[in-house]
């Protein structure tokens, strides 16, 4: 039976690969960057859990960071019993963002979907409405919670790289 450690990875490498072909219809595109072996050589600056592989971080925008965790489900965040687990999470997410870049965290439990969230500010940007997904809104920080496949249907690429790509003044 797979360890936490092992869980986690094969998640990044999974989610890696998932972005990939959302982003740019490659699955080799992205790979985890902690302890990936010769992908994270490859790799001279990165934010988060995942990166491009051979191109620079301007080239995807997007902070992500990947959480497995075993107990992970909204129930206990809707009840208000487990927000500090999802602050904890959101808050390393915040603290490995590259500035100007779009900070993505995806979550998953045992036998749960994977969610995404991202912040209230960034859902407006990207003119996430609450008729397009189910969306559970998490005040302070004001965090917007959507399941990943939402995420992926819902936020245009066009609209990332025209709000968070290179021509961005945080990445200059």
């Amino acid at each position: 039976m797979p360890g936490k450690k092992q869980k986690g990875s094969a998640f990044e490498r999974d989610i890696a690969r998932d972005l990939g072909m959302w982003w740019r219809g490659d699955p080799n595109f992205l790979w985890r960057t902690r302890g990936s072996g010769a992908h994270a050589k490859r790799i001279k600056k990165h934010y988060g859990d995942i990166a491009p592989v051979d191109a620079p971080a301007s080239e995807f925008p997007l902070t992500i960071e990947c959480k497995f965790t075993k107990s992970w489900s909204l129930i206990p965040i809707l009840e208000g019993r487990e927000r500090a687990t999802l602050y904890k999470y959101w808050s390393q997410l915040e603290n490995e963002k590259k500035p100007g870049s779009l900070g993505v965290l995806l979550a998953k439990g045992n036998r749960t979907p994977v969610y995404a969230a991202i912040s209230q500010w960034d859902a407006l940007k990207l003119r996430v409405q609450r008729d397009s997904a189910v969306l559970l809104y998490v005040p302070s920080p004001a965090i917007v919670l959507m399941r990943y496949e939402d995420f992926k249907s819902i936020v245009q690429i066009g609209w990332i790289r025209d709000l968070y790509g290179p021509e961005h003044s945080d990445w200059i």
